[in-house]
């Protein structure tokens, strides 16, 4: 027997011909939940050879995330960037599966049904394609699994997407229907945002017409990296570093990922995105645990990377006080 046959037979089970309804919704999720998930891990066991291993999340984002365009290829032709995909799917997947079959008891989960139940068959399509692109990448057997996938996200998709997060998916403006892929551009907007403000690097400025110039992502990670062991993050500096670049792939050139890949990696981020408890207490810039001598030298760190003439150009800072970090006392 094998698996993956069943796997795909059973979802066809799952998918109506005509917009789900809240029960065919939870039916998805309580068979993910209860076969589906499990038959996928069999069955990518079968066909890789591989079983899906049990790896803790820094593990996963380094395996998982390419962190450049030119990463993409590197990835592709490793085994672990398929198992740890195929680790961040089951993972995830359960627990969206499990939280909408709890959500089904609640009347207003129904209003969601097709978000809910399109976010499940979107995942479970993406294992699929993921198998899909092991066996066309590693085993030079393209199309072995009957799927494919269009990566590439336009200017009307995005633009949609955009419509669909400024109207909350109302289906009277805009599509109803989940934008998570859009999602990695947000997420590239809190990581540049959390570490510029958390560190107090904002741009450059120029004297002469007192004009801001943006200051250069990878110079503040550079600077931020040579003071890494005096300073606490939530957050390896590594995976930062990482998941910066993996979204900058969508961010400019429109490459989307797994449906999966902008979830996981958001939950990855909420200790620094959205902070936690330090030894003061709880705040929600726990994130950057820092001292004020640190954070100074890091500013300075990164003027003397750009090399700046004073007489022209002057670092644009937030003094450490102001800055979103906790302060060692």
């Amino acid at each position: 027997m094998h698996y993956i046959d069943e796997f795909r037979k059973e979802f066809q089970q799952h998918s109506p011909l005509a917009l789900p309804t809240p029960q065919q919704a939870t039916n998805l999720a309580n068979w993910l939940k209860t076969r589906g998930i499990q038959l996928f891990k069999e069955a990518f066991l079968q066909e890789t050879s591989r079983a899906v291993p049990n790896l803790p999340d820094e593990k996963l984002i380094e395996q998982a995330y390419p962190k450049s365009l030119n990463e993409i290829e590197k990835k592709q032709a490793q085994q672990s960037f398929y198992a740890s995909n195929a680790k961040i799917f089951s993972e995830t997947c359960a627990w969206i599966a499990e939280t909408v079959v709890k959500a089904s008891t609640d009347p207003r989960s129904e209003p969601f049904a097709l978000r809910h139940y399109s976010l499940l068959r979107n995942m479970v399509l993406d294992a699929q394609a993921l198998l899909s692109d092991w066996a066309a990448l590693t085993q030079e057997t393209p199309a072995m699994y009957g799927i494919g996938k269009n990566s590439w996200h336009d200017s009307f998709q995005i633009s949609h997407a955009a419509a669909q997060l400024m109207f909350g998916g109302s289906p009277f403006f805009t599509f109803a229907d989940n934008a998570t892929d859009s999602g990695t551009a947000l997420l590239r907007v809190a990581l540049e945002t959390r570490i510029r403000f958390g560190f107090g690097l904002l741009g450059v400025l120029d004297l002469s017409n007192q004009t801001v110039l943006p200051l250069n992502m990878s110079k503040i990670l550079g600077a931020i990296e040579q003071h890494e062991s005096k300073f606490k993050l939530a957050i390896p500096l590594q995976h930062i570093e990482r998941i910066y670049g993996w979204s900058n792939i969508y961010v400019h050139v429109g490459l989307k990922h797994f449906t999966w890949s902008p979830i996981f990696a958001l939950g990855y981020l909420n200790p620094l995105l959205r902070g936690g408890d330090h030894p003061g207490g709880t705040s929600i810039h726990a994130g950057i645990y820092i001292d004020k001598a640190t954070l100074l030298d890091i500013q300075d760190e990164a003027k003397r990377t750009y090399q700046l003439d004073p007489s022209k150009y002057e670092l644009v800072t937030i003094p450490p006080e102001q800055c979103t970090a906790i302060l060692k006392p």
